[in-house]
């Protein structure tokens, strides 16, 4: 198992576990990268240094190889997607209230970044996340600030609608299901996981994020198994992962994770679906946490890791998970 870790620091690391050891494999400096991305070959992020950048890179025999950088106007990028087919890098802007896109060939940005406003007449916008639909006919953009998913066209990238949520809540990430039709959103603010439908906006199933509701703490993210059975969400401040049972699009609270750290910003499933990773910002750490014992099994030492990405190399190629 390979995996990249960012950071906000000054590195970002790509790192193997084999036979039950933990090898650093190479890092390469970057300032202030967060979320990290691929297209199944090349891999995207950012650089918060004097200006910002968007960079992309490879990865040949373990060692990382920068292909191309943009200098972008704003102050930041907070979560990026990436359209197969349109071969278009996507971005939200949470300082800035915008999102952006750009067109990518071979890793190599073609184009210059485009800048869309999301929503700034209605007042504060903070976009915070985005994602491709799986027949990537559409973009949903959770605003924070607004309670809000805009729907966007992915061709045009016009906004269609807007789904609304009960105001306050925070939305932070959400999740496509596999036919496109209902969304799975985290709120930070409320610390509760939301199914709606993707069309209409309407409210199916919520659930509290939390072991005991005197808790202080945020909810940050979320990803599923690969049959959707099981929604695991992260709790910053509860310092646990949440796990779900998801039936009829309704949530069955299972158990709660330990994610042996504090403040998981970020936070994936293996591929094998054998480890969940966290990334504990504020401990300095990722934990790799077995998903049948719930134990931890490997931490590795990294100062405030904020994305993960699982590399796995199948007939020579290059995936994410």
């Amino acid at each position: 198992m390979k995996f990249i870790i960012t950071g906000y620091q000054q590195v970002i690391q790509l790192i193997q576990i084999c036979n039950h050891y933990l090898t650093v494999l190479d890092e390469m400096k970057l300032e202030k990268a967060s979320f990290i991305i691929s297209d199944g070959v090349y891999f995207y992020t950012y650089e918060q240094a004097l200006a910002l950048k968007l960079i992309s890179f490879k990865i040949v025999d373990n060692h990382f190889v920068r292909v191309d950088e943009q200098i972008l106007v704003g102050t930041t990028l907070t979560h990026l997607a990436y359209s197969h087919r349109f071969n278009r890098l996507l971005g939200a802007s949470y300082h800035d209230g915008t999102i952006g896109y750009v067109s990518v060939k071979e890793g190599y940005f073609t184009q210059a970044w485009v800048t869309i406003g999301d929503h700034s007449e209605q007042g504060l916008s903070r976009p915070h996340w985005l994602g491709v639909s799986p027949k990537e006919d559409e973009v949903a953009v959770v605003n924070i600030s607004q309670d809000r998913i805009g729907i966007y066209d992915a061709a045009s990238m016009h906004l269609k609608r807007d789904l609304y949520l009960p105001k306050g809540c925070g939305p932070r990430h959400a999740l496509w299901n596999q036919q496109g039709t209902r969304l799975f959103v985290v709120t930070e603010y409320s610390n509760q996981v939301m199914c709606i439908d993707g069309a209409s906006g309407s409210f199916i199933a919520g659930h509290s994020t939390l072991s005991t509701l005197n808790t202080f703490s945020y909810g940050a993210t979320l990803c599923f198994d690969r049959n959707e059975e099981h929604l695991y969400v992260s709790n910053r401040g509860d310092d646990t992962i949440a796990c779900f049972r998801v039936v009829d699009n309704n949530f069955i609270l299972e158990s709660h994770i330990p994610t042996f750290g504090q403040h998981s910003r970020h936070m994936i499933l293996s591929h094998d679906e054998t480890y969940l990773i966290s990334a504990n910002k504020n401990s300095n750490q990722v934990v790799w946490i077995n998903t049948k014992t719930h134990e931890k099994e490997y931490t590795h030492p990294f100062v405030e890791p904020s994305g993960l990405v699982e590399v796995l190399l199948e007939k020579d190629s290059l995936c994410i998970i």
